[in-house]
């Protein structure tokens, strides 16, 4: 649990159907489809690939990997009530965005079907060198705001509540605080980004159902996940960012109690 300086704890303010917000319960209950479709079904595929010929108490690995798929998928789920609900850890409501929109998570996702398909080195390039692209864009974008930035931009998140201890509200608007007063190119950089990676949200999933024209050959379904990976990592760059200024925010408010 985080506490200030002065030993007054921090809770999340979980009452998200009065803050606006009331379908949050529900979206817990299927976070876990962005990892069980982007990382842990091709690295399934993976292991049946490499290990098929290995059984363990008679079962095959292919069994075991899809058990442990299913208990680390509803684990998510589990720990994110939990840190929601019981423990009303400040951060729980990012570690839910973080666990379905880092952009961490789609690229290994994009290297994980880039494996699993023929395609050559080149493949392994582009993936590495967009990654490395957001990272440093992430970067930048949040050692560019000042503390003093985020401290005023989230004063607006926090409460006293009456018996004494403070109150986090995860959703009140502090929407795009990295790209307050930036170039206006960057912006549109941005804006090109975004609009390419939806087109491609929205293409694959009709691309995917049309490559069921080639039946066992399942190497253009292999590159069009990564297409859709790769899509969705640059999409939800900025959601990273915002995170991680939420725990700045966070960590400024420990220090000022």
């Amino acid at each position: 649990m985080i506490k200030t300086n002065d030993g007054t704890t921090i809770y999340l303010d979980n009452d998200f159907e009065v803050n606006g917000r009331p379908g949050v319960s529900w979206v817990i209950n299927v976070c876990w489809m962005f990892l069980a479709v982007f990382v842990m079904g091709p690295l399934q595929m993976l292991v049946v690939e490499r290990f098929s010929g290995l059984f363990l108490f008679g079962v095959g690995v292919g069994w075991w990997s899809f058990l442990m798929m299913v208990i680390v998928c509803l684990g998510c789920v589990v720990l994110l009530r939990i840190g929601l609900f019981r423990v009303r850890h400040p951060m729980a409501y990012h570690w839910l965005q973080i666990l379905g929109g880092s952009f961490r998570i789609f690229y290994v996702s994009a290297f994980l079907w880039v494996s699993l398909s023929s395609m050559g080195w080149w493949a392994y390039l582009v993936v590495i060198m967009l990654w490395i692209f957001s990272e440093l864009t992430n970067c930048y974008e949040i050692r560019r705001v000042s503390d003093d930035e985020i401290s005023k931009a989230f004063r607006k998140r926090f409460k006293i509540h009456p018996v004494g201890f403070l109150l986090y509200n995860p959703i009140a608007n502090v929407k795009d605080l990295h790209s307050w007063g930036r170039a206006p190119w960057v912006k549109w950089r941005d804006r090109f980004e975004t609009f390419g990676a939806a087109i491609g949200v929205i293409i694959g999933p009709a691309l995917f159902i049309r490559s069921q024209l080639y039946r066992d050959n399942f190497e253009p379904r292999f590159m069009i996940m990564t297409g859709v990976a790769l899509a969705m990592a640059m999409a939800l760059r900025h959601m990273t960012t915002e995170v991680a200024i939420a725990r700045r925010a966070l960590k400024l408010k420990q220090q000022e109690g």
